[in-house]
């Protein structure tokens, strides 16, 4: 009981902590940021999150020659593409249902990867109020707790503005985890060691009430996954990856945002195959150690069971660098998830009722 109490103890203290301390205080240093422009073209803006292996970059106001004031005015997000493919696709297109003919059409558009620009994408985002949960920018002294309360919320990366208001650093759920995975010995065992069951959203169970994994066919065409199943054009809440599954349910691979890296106007067609063949043909565009390890994990989805502790999860994630693993039954068949968003809300429960608190 004393180890428990002063586990409960520990953990209070840790939270309380946190509550004090400013972005500052954990991220002091500039950290060198990609940039585009509103006036960059789509193929440029997808060539340069491709060469650094990142999936979003701020954007600024203008171009890289006029001058212009250096505002930022959105964020360019690999997933983009999705919406972008949609918005200069012919209007007569069904996506709900898309015939042959229909997805001749979509792959003729990749052509204009060339010519719009990405204020074309940003103007759609407007327009169809995707996106905005992105565009979150802090500065130095905001407390880390505004920042993991982005987090909880399903924002996966925030902006830092300088005292100048010029761009400082860009921090992502992944730094984040990197902190929690430090200061993880100093949480109490008991909630180090609860199973994922008690935090992940699965389908049956302890799940949310209703709540269903949602999963896609492997041999479904990869624009349809994206479009329909990732919810990548649409108001509804996004999924940024989603398993795909094979005729006996079992899952066999994991197509994600980052699987639309190295896509351009000569390689745009490859939405149009099945999403295992898509996710098998891309290398993320990069040919680097980085890239194929990455596509190695798409078509070996890391997995874990309902049981496993929290703690040694959320070890895996993070020496894995994934941001989310799938939760799967006796049977290898995908029934639930559990993301860092989750698990900040199990050991950073920031404007939640504490551990040793909570009834």
């Amino acid at each position: 009981m004393a180890a428990s109490q002063n586990g409960h103890h520990d953990t209070s203290e840790f939270l309380a902590g946190l509550e004090h301390l400013r972005v500052r205080d954990v991220w002091p240093y500039a950290r060198e940021i990609a940039s585009l422009y509103e006036q960059d073209t789509v193929a440029h803006a997808l060539q340069v999150l491709t060469e650094m292996q990142i999936l979003s970059a701020p954007v600024y106001r203008g171009s890289r020659t006029d001058g212009s004031d250096p505002a930022v005015i959105g964020v360019f997000d690999v997933m983009d593409v999705a919406l972008f493919t949609v918005g200069v696709s012919p209007k007569d297109i069904n996506w709900e249902q898309m015939s042959t003919g229909d997805m001749t059409k979509m792959l003729q558009t990749g052509e204009h990867f060339e010519t719009s620009v990405v204020a074309d994408v940003l103007a759609l985002k407007r327009a169809w109020k995707i996106g905005y949960q992105h565009d979150f920018v802090f500065d130095l002294d905001t407390p880390l707790s505004k920042i993991i309360e982005a987090f909880h919320g399903g924002v996966h990366r925030v902006l830092i503005a300088n005292e100048s208001n010029a761009l400082h650093n860009m921090i992502s759920q992944t730094d984040m985890a990197d902190i929690l995975g430090q200061v993880m010995a100093l949480m109490d065992e008991e909630l180090r060691t609860r199973p994922v069951s008690s935090v992940a959203k699965i389908t049956e169970g302890t799940g949310l009430m209703d709540w269903k994994l949602h999963t896609a066919a492997a041999d479904k065409p990869a624009i349809r996954v994206l479009t329909e199943d990732m919810n990548a054009t649409s108001t509804l809440a996004n999924f940024s990856a989603v398993p795909l599954t094979g005729p006996d349910g079992k899952i066999v691979a994991t197509l994600s945002s980052s699987n639309l890296l190295g896509v351009n106007h000569r390689t745009f067609d490859d939405l149009g195959l099945p999403a295992l063949a898509f996710v098998t043909r891309r290398d993320f565009g990069a040919g680097t150690f980085r890239s194929a390890l990455s596509a190695h994990k798409s078509l070996h989805p890391i997995t874990c069971t309902p049981d496993e502790h929290l703690q040694d999860v959320l070890s895996r994630m993070i020496s894995t660098h994934v941001h989310r693993i799938w939760v799967v039954d006796s049977d290898k068949k995908p029934i639930g998830v559990i993301s860092y968003g989750d698990m900040f809300k199990a050991f950073m429960p920031i404007g939640q009722p504490r551990p040793d608190t909570a009834m």
